[in-house]
C-alpha cells in the first residue's frame, strides 16, 4: 500500500514538474525573450540614429542621429578656469569632475526638430550621471551664458549642428583609487533605452 502511494506521489510530481517546464519555456519564448531589450553599441565618430526608440524622459526623436566626436574628464575646478568663471557662477551644485561631450546631432527629416540634452546620458560600469544645464550654457557661445535656453537644441531640416554638453561627475562613494582613475574606465553615453537600448562608447 505505502509503495503504491509512493509511486501515485512520484507521478503527480514528475506530471507538476513537466507542467512546470513546458509552462516556463511557453512563457520565456512568447513574452520574456521577444521582449528583451536590445542593445547596441557605438565608437567615437560613429553616428547613432535614434529611430523608433525611446528616450529618458519618455522623448522620441525618430529622425535624429547622434555622434560623439571628442570626450574629456577634467576636475570641475580646472574646467570653471577654462571658460572664465568662478564658482559663484554656479547656483547649482558643483561637481567634482565634469565630462565634456562634443556631440553632433542630425536631423533627417523635412522638419525642424529639437533634442532634449537631459535625454541623454552618462553611463559607466555600475554608475551614471546627467547632463549640467549650467556647465552647457557656459561652454557654448549659442547659448550666451542663458541657463534657461541650454536645455536642448533645434536642428533645422536636413541639417546637423555641433555642441558641448557638459555632464557630472561625481565621486560620491567611489573610493579614490578608482576615482583617480576613473578616465581608464569603459564609458558611454546612452541616446536610447528602449526597446533597442544605444551606447555610444566613449572612452
Amino acid at each position: 500500500m505505502r509503495k503504491h502511494k509512493k509511486k501515485i506521489v512520484f507521478i503527480i510530481l514528475f506530471c507538476f514538474i513537466v507542467l512546470w517546464g513546458c509552462r516556463y519555456v511557453v512563457l520565456n519564448d512568447g513574452f520574456q525573450i521577444k521582449h528583451q531589450l536590445e542593445h547596441q553599441y557605438y565608437e567615437l565618430g560613429e553616428i547613432a540614429p535614434m529611430e523608433d526608440n525611446m528616450c529618458l524622459g519618455k522623448q522620441y526623436y525618430k529622425d535624429l542621429a547622434i555622434s560623439v566626436d571628442a570626450f574629456e574628464i577634467v576636475d570641475a575646478d580646472e574646467y570653471i578656469s577654462r571658460l572664465g568663471k568662478t564658482e559663484e557662477d554656479f547656483s547649482l551644485l558643483v561637481p567634482d569632475k565634469i565630462a565634456e561631450a562634443t556631440i553632433t546631432i542630425y536631423n533627417n527629416d523635412t522638419e525642424q526638430q529639437g533634442v532634449y540634452f537631459s535625454s541623454l546620458q552618462l553611463v559607466g560600469t555600475d554608475w551614471y550621471e546627467y547632463f549640467n544645464r549650467e556647465f552647457t550654457a557656459y561652454a557654448n557661445d549659442i547659448f550666451e551664458d542663458n541657463v534657461e535656453t541650454s536645455y536642448g537644441i533645434i536642428i533645422l531640416p536636413k541639417d546637423n549642428y555641433t555642441v558641448k554638453v557638459v555632464f557630472n561627475m561625481f565621486q560620491r562613494g567611489c573610493p579614490d583609487a578608482r576615482w583617480q582613475n576613473i578616465e581608464k574606465e569603459d564609458i558611454y553615453i546612452q541616446t536610447t533605452i528602449r526597446p533597442v537600448s544605444k551606447y555610444i562608447k566613449v572612452q
